[in-house]
């Protein structure tokens, strides 16, 4: 019956695209003396010019959008203090890898020594292909602690999105430095731990920039995914 999936296909819908931003879909309104008629006057007198209604505090938008700010809010911190937990061991890190290069060129020298490529390294090359390694982990920090601030800053979905995938080439190029005796397993699992939060908050945040706020103005993060 149309009674039964008309109100339905009168709601606002919405869809994620491939790319992870997400788009509103607004159904037109249905000829005059049917249902959408009545929906179109009774939302004409409520629904403000903009097309968003100005949530009240006693309105399930209006709790959903604290419970969010409240969610987004104790989440964040979580999120910065791993972040900072993070560059205290990459200044570590990248010190001791700097300070220690004479004895992890001597062990991947001997290391290659005693494999089926002896001869073929020699130690200025190895040397060359250490600290190679470990100024892309530098460079790589860099952007990476960058890119979690602005996420942080400006509650964009599509900077926890980026962090995301800058997380997850942070834990390649760990593995990578394996190969030159230079993994560090706590910045690793730290890396794991912030790709979970950054997907986590990106969700809090797609979902907080598609509510109206109390004073019925839109999230500008919305039209930014």
């Amino acid at each position: 019956r149309p009674g039964a999936w008309a109100p339905a296909l009168l709601r606002a819908m919405f869809l994620q695209n491939p790319d992870g931003s997400i788009s509103e879909a607004v159904p037109v309104k249905v000829g005059s003396g049917g249902y959408g008629a009545a929906e179109g006057k009774k939302g004409r007198a409520s629904v403000q010019d903009d097309g968003e209604q100005a949530p009240s505090p006693q309105t399930p938008a209006a709790r959903l959008l604290m419970e969010l700010e409240a969610m987004y809010s104790r989440h964040s911190w979580i999120f910065g203090a791993t972040l900072v937990l993070q560059a205290v061991l990459e200044v570590l890190y990248c010190y001791f890898a700097f300070t220690r290069a004479d004895t992890a060129v001597q062990e991947l020298q001997a290391m290659s020594n005693s494999s089926v490529w002896r001869g073929h390294f020699n130690a200025d090359f190895v040397r060359s292909v250490y600290y190679g390694v470990v100024l892309a982990e530098a460079f790589y920090a860099e952007v990476y602690f960058s890119l979690g601030v602005a996420a942080l800053w400006t509650r964009w979905p599509r900077h926890f999105q980026s962090f995301a995938s800058l997380a997850v080439a942070g834990m390649i190029l760990m593995l990578v430095c394996t190969y030159v005796s230079a993994f560090n397993l706590p910045v690793f699992l730290l890396r794991v731990m912030s790709y979970l939060y950054a997907k986590y908050l990106q969700w809090i945040a797609a979902n907080l920039a598609l509510l109206p706020r109390p004073d019925g103005e839109i999230d500008p993060a919305a039209f930014e995914f």
